[in-house]
């Protein structure tokens, strides 16, 4: 049988709040939230996402299930060498319902509005824009 997966199974970081995530799929916890994972151990960023679930049936529900903790796969190959790693993500702190959860996710925007600038989806056809501010690529080294 396999162990449940939680704050109480697997060791979970605490930081602070410092990207609010409009989505829950599986691409930007794999994507997105990995770069984090990955700013969070490799800079001081220290910072956790909070993910807004964009539509009424979604996946918080889950994702708060097993505290916000997941695994991502990759696979694939690096400097012509196989890869094949499992990494334990932790960068989300809680994940929200706005349809049902509508006090925290307007608690959310009134403590953080600087953080509804930064991500954004782009309407069908149109480019996403992505603004990084200049002193978090300050601190992302050049290897």
């Amino acid at each position: 049988m396999k162990k449940a997966l939680n704050k109480w199974t697997a060791p979970k970081s605490v930081a602070p709040e410092r990207i609010i995530q409009f989505g829950e799929g599986n691409f930007l916890r794999a994507f997105v939230d990995w770069i984090v994972w990955n700013m969070n151990a490799k800079t001081n960023f220290n910072g956790s996402v909070v993910v807004v679930q964009p539509i009424e049936k979604g996946m918080v529900e889950w994702l708060n299930g097993q505290d916000c903790l997941y695994h991502v796969n990759l696979q694939g190959r690096l400097e012509g060498k196989a890869v094949n790693s499992l990494e334990r993500i932790d960068v989300i702190s809680r994940a929200l319902n706005p349809y049902s959860q509508n006090w925290a996710f307007m608690a959310l925007a009134d403590s953080h509005p600087e953080a509804l600038g930064g991500f954004a989806a782009a309407p069908a056809g149109e480019t996403l824009e992505v603004i990084i501010p200049p002193e978090l690529l300050e601190r992302v080294p050049a290897d």
